[in-house]
């Protein structure tokens, strides 16, 4: 009897969540906007959002940027699980859409990197404004994806300690490097990681993700990871409604 409450109560809970999400993307304000999202634990293949009163399949890589994907809507939107459909199935495959995470758009903001983390249906996500107002070309953002904090010491000056899930804008030495030098939090104690140099062309962001991660991505040839990992993307804002985009893919 006592499980049977509590399987009522998680069925309640899930129905309360279900519909506390649809109000939220009901009220919400709208915009418009486009946005790329990185699969920053695996690659992602069953996740939709809702766009033009349909839902809108995603092609997550993993530790690399999607194609760009336009969106008009509430500025909470959800993202949904695409999973089969407890109905009988008949020759046609069908599916539905459960709530996986969601992020919320600022107004007037054009272009977003949306990050994800997680697997098998647990997810996090969240939004992080690309203008150039607030990440202009020639410069690099730092984002800690560590559940743990980091720090970065730029161009062997002062030291910039990112929370989890905290992110930062630095400028290169002048001629357009930019050097870090990184540690991780653990157990009350700072461990050294790595030393890195990295490019940071004038008409390009560099995006610089900073993970713990033990996917195969990261192993060098012997098998070996990094105790911190760095992902590095570059991307021409100049180069966004073209066809194709000049986007270059490092993973350290």
């Amino acid at each position: 009897m006592k499980a049977l409450f509590l399987s009522i109560g998680l069925v309640t809970c899930l129905i309360q969540a279900a519909k506390a999400q649809s109000e939220s993307e009901t009220t919400s304000p709208s915009v418009s906007t486009e946005f790329t999202i990185i699969g920053a634990s695996e690659a992602i293949p069953d996740l939709s959002y809702r766009q033009g009163g349909h839902f809108q399949k995603l092609t997550i890589p993993a530790f690399a940027r999607s194609k760009i994907y336009k969106y008009s809507g509430p500025a909470h939107m959800g993202f949904y699980s695409n999973t089969p459909s407890s109905e009988k199935q008949t020759s046609d495959a069908k599916t539905k859409e459960s709530l996986a995470t969601s992020v919320t758009f600022e107004a007037g903001v054009q272009h977003y990197t949306v990050i994800i983390t997680g697997q098998s249906g647990s997810y996090q996500a969240q939004a992080i404004p690309d203008d150039e107002t607030s990440f202009p070309v020639g410069h690099a953002r730092l984002s800690n994806l560590c559940p743990v904090s980091v720090a970065i010491r730029c161009n062997q000056g002062s030291t910039i300690t990112l929370a989890p899930n905290q992110s930062t804008i630095v400028s290169p030495r002048p001629d357009n490097l930019l050097i870090t030098e990184t540690a991780y939090s653990q157990n009350g104690t700072w461990k050294r990681a790595n030393d890195d140099l990295v490019p940071v062309p004038t008409d390009s962001q560099i995006s610089i993700f900073f993970l713990q991660s033990d996917s195969n991505h990261f192993k060098s040839v012997d098998g070996i990871s990094r105790s911190l990992q760095m992902v590095i993307l570059q991307e021409k804002p100049a180069d966004r409604n073209k066809p194709t985009s000049d986007s270059s893919i490092a993973a350290r």
